[in-house]
């Protein structure tokens, strides 16, 4: 009995002590990036990016606005297609004709679901769960591990730098082919007071590519109607 009365103990004092680490390293993170309030502070976002993949070169621009407003635009041969948007209540993107059309159901709660202000703020109070899984190499830097099961049950894997505690490398599987998607980060610069990744390289479903931020401009007003599904119009 004493024997298993240890061993839960020990059991319960581990889980704390992973627990605990997390918090510490999510929060040093938060610090780093230029701290909670800053974060909070940020309303809305535009990034104008340069993607590379297969021989091609893109040029895609993201507008997000809070809590969860959403439109990717990618420019081809003078033409902008709209490849997914969330206006608050829909989701929609354009179809290969350039017509918009309705997400179903389950992508559109997906898009609402995803977190502007980045999922470590309040990420308890959300029903994401963080545990530490050790340290890592990444591109010869040390890394702490951490593994977000995110409360819709997606795992999310994060390599955070042990020195500037910037994100370097993220694991995560896409639900709608199952295959895995390896991201890098990497040229972070602070824009408004917040740190940012300029460069992204990776490979999904065994493509490579690139993207690189070439400008990003934060808290200027965004009207609602960019967002606003054309068939509503």
């Amino acid at each position: 009995m004493t024997k298993l009365i240890l061993s839960v103990a020990f059991c319960l004092g581990f889980l704390v002590g992973q627990a605990q680490n997390a918090d510490k390293i999510v929060s040093a993170h938060i610090e780093k990036l230029g701290g909670i309030d800053q974060l909070r502070a940020m309303r809305s976002r535009v990034q104008k990016m340069t993607v590379r993949s297969q021989g091609q070169t893109i040029q895609m621009i993201e507008y997000h606005k809070s809590p969860n407003r959403l439109k990717i635009v990618v420019q081809i041969q003078g033409m902008d297609f709209v490849t997914s948007a969330y206006d608050g209540r829909q989701g929609w993107k354009m179809n290969h004709l350039g017509m918009p059309e309705r997400m179903s159901g389950y992508n559109t709660r997906k898009m609402g679901d995803r977190e502007f202000d980045r999922l470590w703020v309040d990420y308890k109070k959300r029903g994401h769960k963080i545990a530490f899984k050790g340290r890592q190499r990444v591109k010869g830097q040390d890394c702490y591990k951490l593994l977000v099961t995110k409360k819709d049950g997606q795992q999310v894997a994060f390599c955070i730098a042990t020195q500037s505690y910037m994100i370097l490398k993220v694991e995560s599987i896409r639900e709608e082919t199952g295959t895995k998607v390896t991201r890098y980060y990497a040229d972070y610069k602070k824009v408004g007071g917040i740190m940012f990744a300029h460069k992204v390289t990776g490979v999904t479903e065994g493509t490579e590519f690139e993207i690189t931020i070439n400008s990003i401009k934060i808290n200027e007003p965004i009207n609602d109607k960019l967002f606003a599904y054309p068939g509503d119009n």
